[in-house]
């Protein structure tokens, strides 16, 4: 609420408290790419793996909608913004809905809740002082929406997409980003953590460290924005206008208990491409609104091809549904498993930490080793001989216990939750593939197929329990095909908890197991 100047705050119940992860908006100047449905599925993967631990969880993704890029798209196309901008925004509903993606919320910024808190939070930045009038000149990069000085320019071009800036002069609101210099640096020397990895935390303390200087957040020159209340000849820069989203979609001065629940985000994730904006300017924004920031920012690297990033412009950029639909003709199975399968690739073999080069065959050779191998051969393995022998529900392991398997196993799940807790689902997705290695090595040690009946029911036991376990720490991967693995062995899906059950020796003796289950990960053809 406003009132003169001031936002009142609307206060709810402290005492819930949710686990609030956010992606980036995405800017609709074209569909989703590759590098667009990484982040999501990073996000979806981590708020999957909190509700699996038994924590209300809040995953926000969205559209960001203004802008001179999304005014000229609209024009080419001679059609209206707000068209291109529906359009656009289905597109990414309709992918996130084919990749399994399990988002809480969808903000777009064309959407009255969210104009409203923007003009609330410019009114009341300008009132408090924090932003003034003025003239900006310099350069403006139209692609990434974002302001350079000469000295960060590349050949006369933006540092990021290597491409010609604009040279702007025209009045603007200014935003006092100097003056949050000194506790911008405070709080990141009190929190190592903020910003993940280290070498993007060390990035943005450079950064600032080498001086801000005050920051343009309005344009004259853009029709196609949120026009600023008492002068509408402005509109709101879109990176102030974007950034506010995270406060707009969980009740921002509107729902109270829903805000003092969610607010701050745990994890906000984001590319390594709009850093500056997320670690420098958001926090300053947050300050001057006197709201807590984030807990962290957990920042990837880029996808390339053939050594270049992707782009639009570079013609070199990967439908995802387009990679779904090709893999399914390659080995006939449901576009469903198909989706879970690139999810798998994109943690797998995605820049978590170092840019990766992409390419179709990389993502099919990942499906042969890892899924048609490793998991789907141990899965027809057991099952298939359980089948010849007539075995129709879990042996009994008669008391016989492998301590080195429990041993092995329980290492594994702890540096499973551990990489959860590191923000780093790429390590907690090699730990599973660890896991699946062992135990393809303990089904050709134990040789149950020739082996005497207690030896082959004690070992098949022990098989069925890592498939257990493996299928259930894939939960927030590969949500559909571990759910059919798991319903297969006579799995409760509406309670499953990965707290309690991800321990050895939860496998029940005697258990029904529906053996009938096609090949989960068949052989390209």
């Amino acid at each position: 609420m406003v009132h003169s100047g001031v936002i009142y705050f609307i206060i709810g119940n402290r005492d819930r408290v949710m686990f609030y992860i956010t992606t980036p908006i995405y800017y609709v100047n074209a569909r989703p790419h590759l590098g667009t449905t990484y982040t999501t599925v990073i996000a979806d993967v981590m708020s999957r793996y909190h509700r699996l631990m038994g924590e209300d969880t809040f995953f926000l993704t969205g559209t960001d909608e203004h802008g001179i890029n999304i005014q000229r798209v609209a024009e080419n196309k001679n059609i209206t913004p707000q068209q291109h901008c529906d359009e656009l925004a289905s597109a990414f509903q309709e992918t996130w809905k084919k990749l399994h993606i399990q988002y809480d919320g969808f903000i777009r910024t064309s959407e009255n809740r969210h104009i409203e808190v923007v003009q609330q939070v410019f009114d009341y930045l300008f009132k408090k002082g924090v932003l003034y009038k003025g003239v900006y000149n310099g350069w403006y990069c139209p692609r990434c929406e974002s302001y350079y000085n000469l000295e960060e320019l590349e050949e006369d071009n933006c540092p990021i997409h290597k491409s010609k800036v604009d040279y702007l002069e025209e009045e603007t609101y200014f935003f006092s980003w100097s003056n949050y210099q000194e506790k911008l640096l405070e709080y990141y020397a009190d929190r190592p953590h903020f910003v993940v990895p280290e070498n993007r935390y060390r990035e943005i303390i450079s950064f600032v460290e080498r001086g801000l200087k005050d920051i343009s957040v309005s344009r004259t020159s853009v029709s196609w924005g949120i026009p600023v209340v008492s002068t509408p000849e402005h509109t709101v820069y879109v990176w102030l206008d974007a950034l506010l989203n995270y406060l707009s979609a969980v009740g921002f001065n509107s729902d109270g208990n829903l805000f003092s629940t969610l607010w701050p985000p745990k994890v906000q994730v984001i590319g390594k491409d709009i850093l500056r904006q997320h670690a420098a300017f958001w926090p300053a924004v947050l300050m001057a609104l006197e709201l807590p920031l984030p807990d962290h920012l957990m920042v990837h690297e880029f996808f390339l091809v053939t050594g270049s990033k992707m782009s639009k412009s570079g013609g070199n950029v990967f439908d995802p549904l387009v990679l779904i639909d090709e893999l399914s003709k390659l080995t006939g199975v449901d576009p469903k498993i198909s989706a879970d399968a690139l999810r798998y690739f994109l943690i797998k073999d995605g820049p978590e930490k170092n840019d990766s080069d992409f390419s179709f065959d990389s993502f099919i050779n990942r499906f042969k080793v890892d899924l048609a191998n490793d998991w789907g051969n141990l899965i027809n393995r057991t099952f298939g001989l359980m089948l010849r022998l007539g075995l129709t529900r879990v042996p009994n392991p008669d008391g016989l216990y492998d301590s080195e398997f429990k041993t092995e196993v329980q290492k594994y799940i702890k540096l499973y939750h551990q990489s959860f807790a590191q923000l780093s689902p790429k390590e907690a997705l090699n730990q599973i593939s660890i896991t699946l290695k062992f135990l393809n090595s303990y089904i050709d040690t134990h040789r149950p197929w020739s082996a005497e009946v207690k030896e082959r029911d004690n070992c098949l036991y022990h098989i069925l329990e890592g498939i257990r376990i493996v299928s259930l720490l894939m939960l927030p991967f590969m949500p559909v095909s571990s759910e059919i693995i798991l319903r297969s062995l006579s799995y409760h899906m509406d309670t499953i908890d990965l707290k309690t059950e991800t321990s050895v020796y939860k496998i029940i003796p005697d258990t029904p197991i529906f053996l009938n289950l096609p090949p989960i990960f068949p052989r390209p053809k």
